[in-house]
């Protein structure tokens, strides 16, 4: 996407896009934000992205949904203006942070100013979204995303020294998702609360229902709602969603047009489907794009699966994918969407089709391979974690940190796991590094340690060992830290 038409570098700097090739200008904070390749491959790019859309915000605090004048507030993009400041701030340092905070503060702020009057954590009214209209907040998906996003503001005003403000964000934060775990789970899945306003999918099994924990185990900031519950929800969400083929009881060719805009697959292609509903509850006033396989909402939610050591369900999702847009002729009628110009119609898919080819959400691949290796970082804080959950007895994946960029790799034999990080290009600096150890674990020690760490200690929780590092250490092109740890 970022080699199409969809985006362009102009000579003022400015670094702007069409959601896709051909339709949708302004680069919509709701579809941008699920991007995440930019930011890790090419930092100048996302920095800026983020930059801009801080630019962009007017005084009290709305960010414009659009560059090309169109000043709506999008309760999806606004959090994910904010979530993508955090993540820029672990990928610079402080002084990103302490020139762009006040923004970021007047953003949050309008975000709880406009959703939650009473600072309770649960957004209470109905929003314009990714969806393409007035959607419920009061529901794991939006509800999610804004948790994450105040969690994430928490953390960056105790960065800059602001107690108060951190402790207010905090508070929210705790509270929003004990209530909303209570609301919002069904005992498989989360769901949202339908009152007749707006639209919403109720008990429905929606894609993007757990979009702010993908969110936020990106960022390391942990489980927004109980851990069991969000793998059983994950779990579910590929059972109830995941199509081997669409010939089943909604073919396409039998679809309500006034309800179904865009056809993505053919009858016999595979793929997750937006929203389902396991008990046959679907309401009237259901979103738009409910029936629709859209590649760049199927990335975040594999990569959600794979965040949460489901492989097999993520990597299926993936292949999904792979098979629909394989490049091969067809002959029969694949995407129409008339004004919109989606690419071949029929023909030769292969750009990630949505709103346009080329579509901006589908950067939210990058997600795949960081919840692969179970990948965070932090910059600021000099820490950096892999916790493999693909092939964890023998894992070995590229990472980037935006500032430096290797491989890592992990053995186990026995009870004997080997870690290694080489960077391939400029600097790393870890003072703390977290990994996995398989479950059951009750006591780890380091016995084969980098002389660069001499002196480290290990504590464990969980599945979790964290090597502290008595001091910063530099890790720079070419060479590599290692650590054996016994368990």
């Amino acid at each position: 996407m970022l080699h199409s038409p969809s985006v362009w570098w102009a000579k003022n700097g400015f670094f702007g896009g069409r959601e896709g090739w051909g339709c949708c200008p302004g680069m919509p904070t709701h579809v941008f934000h699920y991007a995440q390749a930019q930011a890790w491959l090419w930092p100048e790019v996302g920095r800026r992205w983020t930059e801009q859309w801080l630019d962009n915000a007017d005084s009290a605090g709305l960010i414009p949904m659009r560059f090309n004048g169109d000043s709506t507030f999008t309760m999806d993009g606004q959090t994910g203006v904010i979530l993508s400041a955090y993540r820029t701030y672990q990928t610079t340092d402080k002084a990103w942070l302490q020139r762009n905070w006040p923004t970021i503060k007047r953003a949050m702020d309008y975000v709880i100013g406009h959703g939650d009057t009473d600072h309770v954590g649960i957004l209470t009214g109905t929003f314009n979204t990714t969806l393409d209209g007035g959607e419920t907040g009061d529901g794991s998906w939006l509800g999610s995303m804004y948790l994450a996003s105040v969690h994430a503001a928490q953390k960056m005003a105790e960065a800059v020294g602001e107690g108060d403000t951190a402790t207010s964000y905090g508070s929210i934060y705790d509270h929003g998702r004990k209530t909303g775990e209570k609301k919002y789970f069904n005992g498989s899945y989360y769901t949202e609360i339908n009152n007749g306003e707006g639209a919403s999918y109720g008990n429905g099994s929606e894609i993007d229902m757990l979009l702010g924990q993908w969110w936020s185990t990106q960022l390391g900031l942990g489980d927004i709602y109980d851990t069991k519950h969000t793998d059983q929800a994950a779990k579910s969400l590929f059972t109830n969603n995941f199509k081997d083929n669409l010939l089943g009881d909604t073919p396409y060719s039998g679809y309500n047009n006034s309800h179904q805009f865009r056809q993505y697959a053919l009858e016999t292609d595979a793929g997750l489907q937006m929203i389902t509903w396991p008990s046959k509850d679907q309401p009237s006033n259901t979103p738009l794009y409910y029936d629709e396989l859209m590649s760049g909402f199927e990335y975040s939610a594999a990569g959600l699966m794979l965040q949460r050591g489901q492989t097999a369900e993520g990597l299926g999702v993936v292949k999904a994918i792979s098979d629909r847009y394989d490049g091969h002729a067809r002959t029969g009628p694949y995407i129409d969407m008339e004004p919109c110009s989606t690419g071949d119609g029929t023909g030769s898919p292969f750009g990630d089709d949505e709103c346009g080819k080329y579509y901006a959400r589908t950067l939210s691949s990058w997600s795949l391979l960081t919840g692969a290796q179970g990948f965070a970082f932090s910059g600021p804080d000099r820490a950096i974690t892999f916790q493999p959950t693909w092939k964890p007895q023998d894992h070995r994946s590229f990472f980037s940190t935006g500032q430096s960029w290797g491989t890592f790799a992990q053995k186990r034999s026995g009870r004997t796991q080997s870690d290694s990080i080489k960077v391939r290009h400029g600097e790393l600096t870890v003072q703390r590094l977290t990994l996995s150890v398989p479950a059951g674990t009750r006591q780890v020690s380091l016995v084969g340690a980098d002389p660069k760490v001499a002196g480290a200690s290990v504590t464990t929780a969980g599945t979790t060992a964290t090597i502290q590092l008595p001091r910063p250490v530099a890790v720079r092109q070419g060479q590599e830290l290692r650590v054996q740890l016994r368990y």
